[in-house]
């Protein structure tokens, strides 16, 4: 058995050069953390395949406290084509064997579903590769396993189309967010989430790090954005009207399962006035940032900063403001599934932009309100009639609100004055904005007509 040889040192040795050219092409990697300092392989998890290896290495690189996981395919057949790429060769006790990037490997899923059903554990040099299974026992024989292109933090293989499992490529330390969310979901039986049916995780002497999860697989249910836009686009209004007194029902069940628990990480506290005032130097931080961007209008700096001002006066925040609670934090029609019947909530990593460390932080549950509503402005610009839609979006803005909180009167997570609530979601509305305008001006500036019109419409509410 070569699995003992196939150590941290060994892959770092053979395989750096090859390593980081990889690592600059996916998606999922921090660019910037490839400029600065040397790879450096923590530790592996070598898994025997047939003939061939699997190798999942835990990597940081340079000064960085940021940790990726990579899942190498090594095999001593030469893989014709240009996908996947061939990251280099190794020597392995006087054996030669091509390695491969794993991600677009059908099979990999396959093998780490195998994982699950045998509880496997395989200790590399300074820890221990655990997969734990929560409900899986069987699995069939041959296994169909789809890679998926989804979010740029993981990678994806639908799996029999009954599971589907992620596998995490950016590590924070400790668990990941989504598994301590669902996690808290299965104690508190929200079914409005895919269930998680097992986990892959490593420990070491420090922590236990989250490596990948395995959910249900919703079947017949479509992505709720492009639902939405299907339906505001032959103007199916009642499907539309009644997916999103649906979403808001949905939305509130989540916040309160969120809630109904002893777990000191989950068990909600007083959102503050002092919380709110660093929420606004951060917001002040980051229109000042905005003013610096070439594809930035002056007169849209002038309306942030107004609007950051006049939501900030501390007359704005003098009542009791509610609860701070562990939320989405990246909530909008993108994060949501339509059945006929039904609505699911998925991908609970939190906002990208924020760092994964900080993920976890409690925050108002209103913020997920406000990214849903942004949301919907969205979907709004990207139908066929836009320009004539204006009173749909604000119509279908005021429902999701009126369900949300309506479903909500009985918890205390919300401010009992009606107005603090106003006051919070508008400003909550603001830093959506001001991230939208980040993004746009980076990426698409064609777009940027999107977060203008939000603009003017919140001007209109608080100046």
């Amino acid at each position: 058995m070569l699995r003992k040889h196939l150590t941290a040192e060994l892959i770092e040795a053979g395989l750096s050069e090859g390593l980081m050219r990889m690592l600059k092409q996916q998606r999922w990697m921090n660019k910037s953390h490839c400029e600065h300092g040397k790879l450096r392989v923590i530790d592996t998890m070598p898994v025997s395949h047939q003939e061939d290896y699997v190798v999942f290495c835990l990597i940081s690189l340079g000064l960085n406290t940021e940790r990726y996981s990579l899942i190498l395919k090594l095999t001593q057949k030469k893989i014709r084509g240009s996908s996947p790429e061939l990251i280099g060769a190794l020597d392995v006790q006087g054996k030669e064997f091509y390695v491969y990037e794993g991600g677009s490997d059908p099979q990999i899923g396959a093998l780490l579903c195998k994982t699950l059903a045998f509880q496997e554990s395989v200790a590399g040099k300074h820890g221990q590769f655990r997969a734990v299974p929560l409900g899986i026992s069987r699995l069939p024989k041959n296994l169909q396993t789809y890679p998926m292109d989804v979010e740029q933090s993981n990678t994806a293989w639908n799996i029999d189309q009954s599971l589907f499992l992620k596998w995490y490529r950016r590590l924070p330390e400790g668990k990941n967010n989504e598994f301590e969310v669902l996690t808290q979901l299965l104690k508190s039986k929200f079914k409005s989430a895919p269930r998680m049916r097992g986990y892959w995780e490593y420990t070491n002497r420090k922590e236990t790090t989250t490596l990948g999860i395995i959910q249900d697989w919703v079947p017949d249910a479509a992505d709720g954005w492009f639902s939405l836009l299907q339906a505001v686009n032959i103007k199916a209004f009642k499907d539309v009207k009644r997916w999103i007194l649906g979403l808001a029902k949905t939305t509130a069940e989540f916040h309160q399962c969120l809630e109904n628990t002893d777990d000191p990480a989950f068990v909600p506290e007083p959102l503050t006035k002092k919380d709110m005032r660093q929420s606004i130097r951060a917001l002040e931080h980051e229109v000042a940032a905005l003013a610096e961007m070439d594809a930035m209008d002056a007169h849209w700096i002038d309306d942030l900063r107004q609007m950051t001002q006049a939501l900030s006066l501390d007359s704005a925040f003098t009542l009791e403001l509610g609860q701070k609670q562990r939320i989405h934090g990246d909530y909008h029609l993108g994060q949501v599934l339509f059945s006929s019947e039904e609505c699911f909530v998925v991908d609970f990593e939190g906002e990208p932009r924020r760092d994964l460390s900080l993920r976890a932080e409690k925050q108002s549950p209103l913020r997920d309100v406000a990214g849903m509503l942004r949301s919907l402005s969205y979907l709004r610009w990207t139908a066929k009639d836009c320009d004539n839609l204006n009173a749909w979006e604000q119509e279908t803005k005021s429902l999701f609100v009126q369900e949300y909180l309506k479903a909500m009167q009985d918890s205390y997570l919300l401010p009992r004055d009606t107005k603090q609530v106003t006051q919070l979601i508008e400003f909550f509305e603001c830093e959506k904005l001001v991230y939208e305008f980040h993004y746009e001006a980076s990426f698409r500036p064609d777009w940027l007509r999107v977060p203008v019109q939000g603009l003017n419409t919140l001007k209109k509410k608080v100046l």
